[in-house]
């Protein structure tokens, strides 16, 4: 099995506002699965090789060039992770919407998990959670 990204639009060469959609390919067996993602970038910066910006790409800053990079290769073992013998082309949507947008897949438990919770409010729930045992009731009266 196999994950890449790919660009399907090209732009002449000095255009520097044309912006393409990063599309990622899996490829096991007989299976061939395309899904487009939110990440952009300008045909003329894409390395096809690197799946990333070029290296003399001036325009943009270091800091964008990490962060597509680190995003194409979060996605890509994503994917790799989750994959399964089952996997098609709705299964690879749902895993780079669930890459770009995680608390829409997320349950109420992991939501109230997630919450930041005051000093009372972990101590409640930490004392109906954790009940006085005989002993210890028999000690406080």
């Amino acid at each position: 099995m196999k994950v890449s990204a790919f660009l399907r639009k090209s732009a002449n060469k000095n255009n520097t506002e044309i912006q393409a959609t990063i599309y990622f390919r899996l490829r096991d067996k007989n299976k061939d699965i395309k899904s487009a993602s939110e990440l952009t970038i300008n045909p003329n910066h894409w390395n096809a090789e690197k799946q990333g910006y070029k290296d003399r790409v001036a325009l943009i800053g270091d800091s964008e060039k990490i962060k597509l990079k680190n995003d194409i290769q979060n996605i890509i073992s994503f994917i790799t992770q989750n994959y399964d013998e089952d996997a098609d082309g709705e299964w690879l949507n749902v895993m780079i919407d669930k890459y770009h947008h995680p608390d829409k897949y997320k349950n109420k438990e992991q939501i109230e998990a997630e919450r930041n919770l005051s000093f009372a409010e972990l101590f409640d729930d930490f004392l109906l959670k954790h009940k006085l045992s005989e002993v210890r009731k028999k000690i406080s009266e």
